[in-house]
């Protein structure tokens, strides 16, 4: 993993990608910071940080847009499928490398406070609460981004697919207001859902028994608690997909100056799923070469 990350980050800094990466992020914060708290006159630095994570959008992307899709356009990841690496190794390689194109300008800015202590008291603690749950948004975006990048063998693609995903995320708690708030809409949402976690046991597994299983458990399921308790389903589907969004749960908390520990464990969860999907994608491709 060590090697992969050297790698990775020889990769991103022996070009201007990473300059380029960590100076938008600092050059976007420094015109918040102006724009927030100089020019609006609040004293709480982490307020500007809610505008910085409108610029994880196209960032993340640029980070991890190469990480497998340009392996592959390069047929380089042919010669990672030989090295004596578990597929985790890689993957967990270029995860951090990535993570560490956006800490390195978040170590910069942990300075901050110091520098304008001058100016007047200074909140700290919300301040590097609010660089804490950024950090972790950007895990849970790159960990998307870098799946993205594995499913796809065009850099440009991955690219773009990503900022589209992260777009999606961004937005869908307003677009959760436009859903339907009935309790047969939402009990057709979890219907869905258990069809579509049939569809991944299928995936993973390639057995019908247990996809048949999957989805016959999952329904029984919602259809037993929407029998007992069908006044629970009632606008839960707006709520719902509100919540599964790694930028909502951040808006509702860091940007507040609230350090929440179910958003930290919520983006660490998100992040580690789409690694173990990576995971999957790159040990498929390597029985398949």
């Amino acid at each position: 993993m060590t090697a992969i990350y050297k790698r990775e980050l020889i990769s991103h800094y022996g070009t201007m990608l990473g300059w380029a990466a960590g100076a938008v992020l600092l050059g976007f914060e420094g015109l918040f910071l102006w724009y927030v708290n100089f020019t609006g006159g609040y004293a709480q630095l982490h307020y500007s940080l809610s505008y910085l994570a409108m610029v994880l959008l196209p960032v993340v992307p640029a980070i991890t847009m190469q990480s497998f899709a340009g392996e592959k356009r390069q047929k380089t990841d042919l010669l990672l499928s030989s090295l004596p690496l578990s597929a985790y190794d890689v993957v967990l390689g270029k995860f951090l490398a990535a993570l560490t194109v956006v800490l390195l300008p978040e170590l910069v800015m942990g300075v901050y406070p110091l520098l304008l202590s001058g100016v007047g008291p200074i909140p700290v603690l919300s301040w590097f609460g609010g660089l804490t749950g950024f950090f972790f948004l950007a895990a849970a975006a790159a960990a998307l981004g870098l799946w993205i990048s594995s499913l796809v063998e065009n850099p440009a693609l991955a690219a773009a697919l990503s900022l589209g995903a992260l777009l999606l995320l961004y937005f869908l708690e307003p677009l959760a207001l436009y859903l339907p708030t009935g309790a047969g809409a939402t009990l057709a949402f979890f219907l869905l859902l258990g069809l579509l976690l049939g569809l991944a046991a299928w995936y993973f597994s390639r057995s019908r028994l247990l996809t048949g299983i999957t989805v016959i458990l999952s329904w029984l399921a919602v259809l037993l608690v929407y029998f007992f308790r069908q006044e629970a389903f009632q606008g839960l589907l707006p709520r719902l997909m509100g919540a599964l969004s790694p930028f909502s749960r951040y808006a509702g908390s860091f940007m507040v100056g609230l350090f929440d520990w179910g958003t930290l464990i919520y983006d660490l969860s998100f992040a580690a799923l789409f690694l173990h999907l990576t995971r999957e994608n790159l040990e498929k491709r390597r029985w398949n070469a």
